[in-house]
């Protein structure tokens, strides 16, 4: 015998009703690609026109996803020419090096005001996952061998290391 939860009955009729959401609107976008190419466009223009309105409902959308506190306004984000950690011009479209990210300085805070900056996409993956103590280690050990980071990958994507 197994124990039937009193929501087993709901998760199959969610279930059922996404599979059909999925595949009417399947449907729609092979019925309609002209459509489908004009919200594409749309999109891509207003996230290019409006880059903080973009950075903030993206934060917005992964603080309540993760329970993460957020305080911020649109009016809030101020995003500069060039990332203020590598000087990168910063470019919209895509995940690329330079392209703007909303940076929270102490995570734990969450998006308050006072803990957002925008720097670069490079800046922030390089500020994710590194303590200070390891950031300094890598600059010493590169310093002392004399060899850039650049010139390290070039040997291994070449065979030579």
């Amino acid at each position: 015998m197994s124990f039937m939860s009193p929501w087993d009955g709901d998760r199959a009729e969610r279930d059922q009703r996404r599979s059909y959401e999925r595949t009417r609107k399947a449907a729609y976008r092979a019925a309609n690609p002209e459509k489908r190419a004009a919200e594409r466009l749309r999109v891509a223009e207003r996230r290019q026109s409006d880059v903080a309105r973009h950075l903030f409902d993206k934060a917005r959308y992964r603080a309540a996803r993760h329970g993460i506190a957020f305080t911020l306004s649109a009016s809030d984000i101020a995003v500069p020419a060039a990332c203020p950690v590598l000087g990168l011009a910063l470019v919209v479209g895509g995940q690329r090096d330079n392209s703007p990210t909303l940076d929270r300085l102490v995570p734990s805070l969450g998006y308050v005001p006072s803990n957002v900056r925008v720097i670069s996409y490079r800046a922030n993956r390089l500020k994710s996952d590194a303590t200070l103590d390891e950031l300094k280690a890598l600059v010493a050990y590169l310093e002392e061998s004399g060899v850039t980071p650049f010139a390290c990958m070039r040997s291994v994507v070449r065979g030579a290391a």
